[in-house]
């Protein structure tokens, strides 16, 4: 083996044959599948006999496929996560049970199992846990001269197990005859967790059509959930739990494995728990079981392969050490990355001495998690200039290096309705949010009218270009309609919101004069509504704005002016007496920071940008 640096980038080369490697790999997953005596579907056929290792050979093989994907020049000493983004087979490698020098890969860190590098470079924000389950256990199977599927006893006492833990309003089940695939597929979009405690089957041959999860039915033909099936629903299941053998294998290819896992990632699920070989019921049970007790009881708000790692180091630990239990499970999907960073607005004070004034916005920012005071010779870096006018009380905003004023407040209370929505004006302008399922686009439509919505007509667009491209409009002259388009494959709501060159924001549709209910904030996939009823006009002053979309899974509301209303009844000597007496204030807003950062977590974001302008530089000059 050898290996090149480039910028801490590693290229490895081996003698390892590509065809060999996935060969061994298949080799090896077959030997801890045959180690468990109690196989749980006769005649699978998916491993066919070639692939036996005999137990003399075992040792070289492991050691071989550690050695080849987990190279000493790597040095994993410091990682507390591997992502792997697999080609061909690797992705079923039982990466837990693999060895970094003399110990276990899940002994140093979690692991999860990415299907692509772009899902790796368009992670969502962390959403773990879920509001509601829906758990398909024991199903009255339809065996036939080909297939024979066991009973699965344990599946029972498994899910009753976890949904103990849980509200009854949190989770409702199938089970025997009512875990169907008619049943299944009614109501399998409406969870947000789906769990399959039953027996699955892979396919290498024809992965999207002859794999299957096994559901109750008259028989075969309409009892087997087939990955091309799976692949067109449109799910929002955070967590995908398949309890079942063999779900994490498929037909390879260079992106890796095509099946069940894939299949549900398509589909819209974050993460799939999948198994890699055919395990014991009872083992299965008692593992699962303390995977959803970890997952949905730590306070820590653990993601899946977080919940998995600490699981497995405890089973192995206190129930079973051999791997051949717990080393066939492994997380599929990319990790969610924390978003919850705080909003660093940066001010500055015109007159630093004035105390009061800097101890009652400090604590606003830091209370409100929106930034912080610069120190005097920082003054350069700041966004706003504050002074307090003490002849009257007012608050004047001034840009810091123009020291143009911006706004003259007259209460403090507005002083800090103005930083939260510049704050918030920041953070929506920065946000890029593009969620795979979903995509959404908007624009401007010019428009003539004589006054009423029944003499409308649209003009074109390339009149009001200038040579950069730039949409342009004229006040008291010009009106505009929106024109909105789902291009992704999941419904949407959307909310578009303006933020003008000072960075504030209002809500520009739907707005005060022009109100929406959710309905018709839903779009459709492939979808365009054309908004007659609304049209825009516009006034000084001459700028650049921006328009920002975001199109998400829960309707969402942008207030004209989003102000903080925890301030409402204080004024800013009444609030400076709370701070001299260290008494902590009351969050009542609704729409906080947090909550800024959680509207677009699952969604999508998109940007038009125009200009109000004098007289308009058309294209064609």
């Amino acid at each position: 083996m050898k290996n090149s640096e480039i910028e801490n980038t590693y290229v490895i080369t081996t003698e390892y044959d590509k065809d060999e490697l996935m060969t061994d790999l298949d080799k090896l997953n077959y030997y801890f599948a045959t180690q468990n005596s109690n196989a749980i579907i006769n005649n699978r056929g998916s491993l066919p006999n070639k692939l036996k290792i005999k137990n003399k050979d075992f040792d070289a093989l492991y050691n071989r496929i550690s050695e080849t994907l987990f190279p000493e020049v790597l040095n994993f000493k410091n990682l507390d996560h591997l992502i792997i983004v697999p080609s061909g087979n690797v992705g079923t490698a039982p990466f837990a049970a693999l060895k970094i020098g003399d110990q276990y890969l899940i002994d140093k860190m979690s692991y999860s199992i990415a299907p692509s590098i772009g899902s790796i470079l368009n992670i969502n924000k962390e959403r773990n846990g879920f509001n509601k389950a829906l758990f398909i256990t024991n199903p009255i199977f339809p065996n036939d001269d080909k297939w024979n599927f066991a009973e699965l006893p344990g599946t029972a006492e498994e899910v009753h197990t976890i949904t103990s833990l849980l509200n009854e309003d949190k989770y409702n089940i199938l089970k025997e005859g009512e875990a169907s695939k008619k049943n299944t597929e009614a109501i399998m979009e409406n969870y947000d967790l789906l769990y399959f405690a039953t027996h699955g089957y892979s396919d290498v041959n024809n992965p999207l059509d002859d794999s299957f999860i096994a559901l109750s039915g008259n028989d075969v033909s309409n009892s087997f959930l087939t990955p091309r099936e799976i692949q067109e629903k449109n799910l929002n299941a955070r967590l995908v739990i398949l309890s079942a053998c063999q779900t994490g294998l498929g037909g390879k290819h260079d992106g890796g494995i095509i099946g069940l896992t894939r299949a549900f990632q398509i589909a819209g699920a974050d993460h799939i728990l999948m198994s890699l070989w055919n395990i014991d019921d009872a083992e299965t049970a008692t593992l699962m079981s303390m995977f959803f007790k970890e997952y949905i009881n730590n306070k820590s708000n653990l993601s899946p392969h977080q919940a998995l790692r600490n699981v497995i180091l405890k089973y192995k630990k206190e129930v079973n050490p051999d791997p051949k239990y717990w080393a066939a499970f492994s997380i599929f999907g990319a990790p969610y990355v924390d978003t919850s960073t705080d909003i660093a607005l940066n001010i500055s004070l015109q007159e630093p001495d004035d105390i009061k004034l800097h101890n009652a916005i400090t604590r606003y920012l830091h209370e409100k998690k929106i930034g912080t005071i610069l120190e005097p010779d920082k003054r350069h870096l700041a966004e706003l200039l504050i002074k307090r006018n003490t002849a009257n009380n007012t608050f004047i905003i001034k840009d810091p290096q123009s020291e143009e004023i911006l706004k003259v407040l007259n209460s403090f209370d507005d002083t800090c309705n103005y930083l939260f929505s510049f704050a918030q004006g920041k953070f929506l302008k920065n946000l890029q949010i593009k969620n795979k399922n979903i995509e959404l686009e908007f624009e401007l439509l010019p428009i003539s009218h004589d006054g009423t919505y029944n003499d409308l007509v649209v003009l074109d667009t390339k009149d009001y270009l200038s040579k950069n491209g730039l949409f342009q409009v004229v006040p008291n002259n010009d009106s505009v309609i929106l024109k909105v388009t789902n291009k992704g494959r999941q419904a949407f709501y959307f909310s578009i919101i303006e933020i003008n060159s000072h960075g504030e924001i209002a809500a520009f549709m739907p707005n005060d004069d022009c109100s929406l209910n959710d309905d018709e904030k839903l779009i459709l996939p492939s979808e365009t509504k054309v908004f007659e009823n609304c049209y825009f006009e516009f006034a000084p002053p001459y700028e650049t704005l921006t328009l920002k979309g975001f199109a998400t899974y829960k309707p969402i509301n942008f207030r004209g002016k989003n102000y903080d209303t925890s301030m409402k009844s204080l004024s800013f000597e009444e609030y400076s007496k709370k701070i001299n007496s260290n008494n902590t204030l009351k969050k009542s807003n609704k729409q906080n920071t947090n909550e800024l950062k959680e509207i677009a977590t699952e969604g999508y974001t998109y940007e038009f940008e125009y200009q109000i302008v004098k007289e308009k530089e058309s294209i064609k000059d």
